[in-house]
């Protein structure tokens, strides 16, 4: 069953096999961040599924430069090539993340 890994900078550590990163470095990072990262993963939840309202924009930053349509769009295509994989990201486990609604959509 996929999960979501943290990604971790010790010596030594690998992710494991049948695993992707999804953090900001990849098309799959999530471009909003907030101070509550809750907020931010509602931010991009609502982006991806296409039911964010200007409304819901709170205060959150556009981290990732670029135009947020066609990366959506993007997103959206290929997240298909996410399904049976485990996401790596740096959030904590336990912590909500964007990487759990890909898995989510990705294996729905």
């Amino acid at each position: 069953m996929p999960e979501r890994i943290q990604l971790r900078r010790i010596k030594g550590w690998r992710m494991p096999p049948d695993t992707l990163k999804t953090d900001r470095s990849t098309m799959w990072g999530n471009p909003f961040a907030h101070q509550d990262p809750a907020v931010a993963v509602r931010m991009f939840r609502a982006w991806l599924t296409g039911s964010m309202r200007t409304a819901t924009l709170f205060d959150c930053t556009v981290v990732t430069p670029g135009d947020l349509a066609s990366k959506r769009a993007r997103m959206r295509a290929e997240l298909p090539m996410l399904r049976g994989y485990s996401l790596a990201c740096w959030c904590r486990p336990g912590a909500l993340c964007h990487a759990d609604v890909l898995l989510e959509l990705a294996n729905a």
